[in-house]
């Protein structure tokens, strides 16, 4: 019987050791991070549309989506100096069929509920080798204005 408590308590004690152990390694006096911090700001993604939506200026890489100026723009391409905007969300826009913008630095366009993009530069993805998948790359610098 002995023997069987014993067995029990040996890994309970050993577990509140380490615990112990493990939280007082450190001190209470310090005070320097253990990252640096960036010197400046990040920020961060907008999850919805701005209350009152301006004109704005943005960068969307391909691949991903952003609030830009009030609609949530992704980019399906960008090859050949021209990209394609995809108007994903915002006020007025389809949620059945997506409008799409396409061409190439100076290409402006005013949508259904006035709102117009401009592609003010294009990167093209880069190309990738036979064989490869992946998205390359690529952004379109895109502003956004909306009606008056």
């Amino acid at each position: 019987m002995f023997e069987r408590a014993h067995r029990r308590a040996v890994p309970i004690l050993l577990t509140g050791v380490l615990t112990f152990a493990a939280v007082g390694c450190g001190s209470s006096e310090e005070t320097t991070p253990m990252t640096k911090s960036s010197p400046q700001s990040i920020p961060a993604a907008r999850l919805s549309p701005p209350a009152n939506p301006q004109k704005e200026t943005n960068t969307v890489a391909r691949g991903t989506t952003g609030w830009v100026g009030g609609l949530r723009l992704g980019v399906a391409s960008t090859q050949n100096d021209s990209g394609t905007v995809v108007v994903l969300d915002g006020d007025g826009v389809p949620h059945e069929n997506n409008w799409r913008v396409t061409g190439k630095a100076g290409h402006s366009e005013r949508l259904a509920n006035g709102y117009t993009i401009t592609i003010d530069k294009v990167v093209n993805a880069e190309k990738l080798e036979k064989g490869m998948i992946g998205s390359g790359g690529g952004s379109v610098t895109i502003t956004v204005t909306p009606p008056k």
